[in-house]
């Protein structure tokens, strides 16, 4: 690693998930259940549009996708398949939207991964949740799409997959 990098690997259990998404207020609970099931980067999903998704399942598929416009590099355009939890918070979230952004603040404006950072920093440090949590300092939002690569290994795809798919929005 090079000076001043910091490797941060943290990846939640299932019982961590679960007490952090009962805890989390709106957006990061919606927007850690995105970065969870589909291991998009923060800033991906804050700037995802409602006219990148479509929730109707098309071609004999069950579920929708969404299209992925900019990332971190040249290959983050593309298309991501929903799971059923990412498909149900994305309805739910439309059906109560006023902007074109799918995370929009009350200005309707995407909001800022620095904001979505701080609620986590909040969550991870509040007092009395602290020792149900049992969330490291490493714990940063982040680590939601370590997780879900982490598990996407563990579910039996190759590390060349893996790779690849960390590589697309590396």
């Amino acid at each position: 690693m090079l000076k001043g990098e910091r490797s941060r690997e943290f990846v939640l259990s299932h019982q961590q998930e679960e007490l952090y998404l009962e805890a989390a207020p709106q957006p990061l609970r919606d927007v850690a259940v995105l970065l969870l099931e589909t291991g998009l980067r923060l800033g991906e999903a804050l700037a995802l549009k409602w006219i990148d998704i479509e929730l109707d399942a098309a071609n004999g598929k069950k579920l929708g996708y969404f299209f992925v416009r900019e990332g971190k590099s040249k290959n983050a355009r593309r298309h991501v398949s929903l799971t059923p939890r990412a498909q149900k918070t994305l309805v739910n979230r439309s059906l109560e939207s006023k902007s074109e952004y799918v995370f929009a603040n009350h200005r309707g404006e995407p909001y800022l991964v620095t904001s979505l950072d701080h609620l986590h920093k909040k969550l991870r440090e509040d007092e009395k949740l602290k020792e149900r949590l049992q969330l490291p300092k490493d714990c940063v939002i982040h680590s939601l799409r370590h997780t879900f690569l982490t598990r996407f290994g563990k579910a039996g795809a190759d590390a060349f997959t893996i790779k690849k798919l960390r590589a697309i929005t590396a």
